[in-house]
């Protein structure tokens, strides 16, 4: 009885759990209702930043009309937010990306 409860115990499980080839891969399981994606709430935070900062930095020159008319890629959109620096658009470096990575997302050709 012993040598079997020892077969059963090394041929049985090792007590790591090993991954699935979905899990390996970062795959989210089956039954969710969204795919996955790790970067999503980065993506969110970032987007959330780069709206609050052109509703609040860009608005006082200009409004927001202007800005949704406009259709850039990223590479536009950066040469404007910088034209705009000059202009006295108050936008540190980080400030600069967020708004430039929304413009671009949101508002891209």
């Amino acid at each position: 009885m012993a040598v079997l409860a020892a077969a059963l115990a090394s041929a049985g499980c090792s007590g790591k759990k090993e991954a699935t080839a979905a899990e390996a891969a970062g795959e989210q399981p089956a039954f969710a209702a969204e795919p996955y994606e790790p970067e999503a709430p980065a993506k969110a935070a970032t987007a959330a930043a780069g709206n609050t900062l052109l509703e609040a930095r860009c608005t006082g020159c200009h409004d927001l009309e202007r800005v949704q008319k406009k259709k850039d890629d990223a590479e536009g959109w950066a040469k404007t937010v910088d034209r705009m620096r000059k202009k006295g658009a108050k936008l540190d470096d980080a400030e600069r990306a967020a708004v430039v990575s929304y413009l671009a997302e949101n508002y891209g050709k």
